[in-house]
């Protein structure tokens, strides 16, 4: 089978050439150069070429990787149409049939690149923000954060190769790779489909803290290798779905924030607060409950049975006093109607009295 040959083409960068690479042509004043390549599609599968590619990236510098991205990214055309293809066309002229052919090179997925050519996705609206919501992924059929985070970080790389405008990220904002957790500011310059998956992870993160650690007995780290070990486990898990690649939150990012929300927990136990159920079957649960409680002890309490005061244990007010008001409101109803009816029976025997008598 005849090997097929494809047109690609990169920014002017210092030659690493390999002998499969020819340069063609160059236009003075022009940042970009034609080179073809050829390559054997029966001896080289995409799964290999993709390997290669990604080892090939580890020592790379910043701007030769977003090069190489954009090499992978930008469809092959044939030579016949090579010719009315200009050397600086960017990613805004790509028509919708080269916008099908990059979603098929990006996420090899037949399905995901004929919903790109159904919703007439060209190269402008790509690059629009009107793709970059989590609605208009998913019905493209990126319905993992796996695939959103991959969509959004190319849509930026080819933003950034196609128009030469370098956009702002955590990385070249903080100098280097975040430590931990976003902060604030971070979270607040991101894109709006970024930041929506990133709060929909964290509120992962935290269900997924209490529910491994519940209740008020939260456990220190530093010397329980039980606990730690369980730390590390569910961090581990948790990076398979929640990693998000282009703010580099991984392990480090899951682990702080776990941290962060049991250490809130731990304050606000140390506090008073309550997360376990307070309402309780039986007074021998309430006598050996040890939780702390926002209460203050009464005299009057301890003349109460502990049926009343597991009846009454949802009455406590903000300062823990158990309100009174109410208990006594009950007992003088109660009084009062013991008392009206005890004074209508008497007037109604006093008067079948007088009936019998009269007859």
């Amino acid at each position: 089978m005849a090997s097929q040959r494809g047109v690609v083409y990169r920014s002017k960068l210092p030659l690493t050439s390999s002998p499969d690479e020819m340069l063609v042509q160059t236009q003075e004043g022009d940042t970009m150069e034609r080179v073809e390549e050829t390559q054997d599609m029966d001896s080289v599968s995409s799964e290999e070429s993709d390997s290669v590619l990604s080892q090939s990236q580890v020592n790379f510098p910043a701007n030769l990787k977003r090069e190489m991205a954009r090499q992978k990214y930008v469809p092959a055309i044939d030579e016949s149409s090579a010719i009315e293809s200009s050397p600086s066309k960017n990613v805004s002229e790509w028509s919708v049939a080269e916008v099908k052919e990059w979603a098929s090179c990006m996420f090899t997925n037949v399905s995901i690149a004929e919903n790109f050519e159904k919703e007439e996705i060209d190269g402008k609206i790509l690059l629009s923000t009107a793709v970059q919501n989590v609605q208009a992924m998913e019905q493209l059929g990126l319905d993992t954060i796996g695939k959103k985070g991959k969509f959004v970080e190319a849509i930026k790389e080819l933003s950034a190769a196609g128009t030469k405008l370098e956009y702002p990220t955590v990385d070249n904002r903080l100098g280097g790779k975040p430590k931990g957790k976003l902060t604030l500011p971070d979270i607040k310059s991101l894109d709006p489909s970024t930041k929506q998956i990133y709060l929909a992870v964290r509120t992962r993160i935290r269900r997924a803290a209490e529910e491994e650690f519940p209740g008020d007995n939260i456990p220190t780290f530093r010397s329980n290798p039980e606990a730690k070990k369980r730390l590390e486990n569910m961090v581990k898990q948790l990076s398979k779905t929640c990693s998000i690649t282009e703010v580099d939150f991984g392990e480090e990012g899951i682990r702080a924030h776990v941290m962060s929300v049991l250490n809130e927990r731990r304050r606000m136990v140390t506090l008073g607060h309550s997360y376990r159920n307070k309402r309780k079957s039986s007074s021998g649960d309430s006598s050996s409950d040890t939780e702390p409680r926002l209460k203050k002890s009464h005299d009057d309490d301890a003349a109460s049975t502990s049926t009343s005061s597991c009846d009454h244990s949802d009455d406590v007010s903000e300062e823990g006093e158990i309100d009174g008001k109410s208990q006594f409101t009950f007992t003088f109803s109660f009084h009062m109607y013991y008392e009206i009816l005890s004074f209508c029976s008497i007037r109604l025997v006093l008067f079948f009295q007088m009936s019998s008598h009269d007859c």
